[in-house]
């Protein structure tokens, strides 16, 4: 169902490749050293994780070897804490010295914790912003929402997209019934401190929140 992704392209707009699962690293069509990550989900491994904690799982998890990467992507379910989520983006670019670009997936708006719930009043959209804001400040960490960077002359463009058009298209009524029954998202996923009672609404408002269109179009 999720399908959030992050896009490289050429100053002139050719798709090149679709950024998205943790396979390999890219540099013989992009003269660059790409590495591609997808559904990090931190906390199926810790909570409050040091440093230490963090290069063992990139090496023995991730099995992040190489050497002068330029670009690290994440595209999407990084973990249900911004805290962990923060400091692993940090690690992330000081250990391997890359820009590092991220978008964000459904477990990126979970409430697994009262604790988390009283955090942000309710209100998953406020993990989003609170990572978009936090990564406006960083030097080498990007938020990348229907938006886009340029990074030693490619373009890369990012977006939340998790819901999968197919899937709405069942209908309010079928759609919400399997959404209920087959998802963890309808019990971790709130606004003004109560469930999603509407499927679409989640949609809806994912796509209000971001700046753009799809970046790749542009």
């Amino acid at each position: 169902m999720r399908v959030s992704s992050i896009v490289v392209v050429d100053i002139q707009g050719y798709l090149r490749l679709f950024l998205q699962y943790p396979s390999q690293t890219f540099s013989k069509e992009l003269r660059m050293k790409v590495l591609p990550l997808s559904d990090i989900h931190l906390d199926f491994y810790f909570l409050n994780a040091n440093k230490r904690q963090f290069k063992r799982y990139c090496e023995s998890v991730l099995h992040i070897n190489e050497p002068n990467i330029d670009v690290i992507t994440v595209a999407g379910d990084l973990g249900h804490y911004n805290a962990d989520n923060k400091a692993f983006l940090i690690y992330l670019a000081e250990t391997y010295e890359a820009e590092i670009l991220f978008t964000y997936g459904n477990h990126c708006l979970y409430f697994t914790s009262p604790k988390q719930l009283t955090k942000y009043k309710g209100q998953s959209m406020d993990r989003i912003r609170d990572m978009k804001g936090w990564a406006a400040n960083q030097k080498h960490i990007h938020f990348l929402d229907g938006t886009y960077i340029d990074i030693q002359g490619k373009r890369f463009g990012g977006m939340c997209n998790w819901y999968d058009g197919s899937y709405y298209q069942l209908g309010p009524i079928l759609a919400n019934y399997n959404w209920k029954k087959s998802f963890n998202d309808y019990y971790y996923i709130y606004k003004n401190g109560e469930r999603y009672v509407n499927f679409l609404d989640i949609r809806d408002e994912l796509d209000a929140d971001a700046k753009n269109t799809s970046p790749c179009r542009r």
